[in-house]
């Protein structure tokens, strides 16, 4: 068994229920009413895009961002583009909310 297979065995065991797995989550995601941000590696192997995709169609307004030739950890392996959209994402926020509070 190579070491990727081997380690995604163990982080199934040992995480996926009942950590990762919520049947109940779709529910509450509507509910969320604050900027989010759904930043996601393009390459994540463990939690691929296509959750955030799934995440951004139950939470209104959530902004998803794609890193290209990322993986699970895009604030390690991008660390510059993640901290550009981070920081955007951040001042928008703060801009809206000001705006809002006037």
């Amino acid at each position: 068994m190579n070491l990727v297979a081997k380690n995604r065995a163990t982080v199934t065991r040992l995480a996926y229920r009942p950590r990762f797995h919520n049947p109940d989550l779709a529910k509450w995601l509507h509910r969320i009413d604050v900027p989010t941000l759904l930043l996601w590696g393009e390459k994540d192997g463990l939690v691929p895009p296509a959750f955030g995709e799934a995440y951004r169609a139950l939470i209104p307004g959530a902004r998803p961002v794609v890193l290209a030739d990322a993986g699970h950890a895009p604030f390690d392996e991008q660390r510059d583009a993640f901290l550009a959209v981070l920081l955007d994402f951040i001042g928008g926020a703060a801009s809206a909310a000001a705006g809002s509070a006037g």
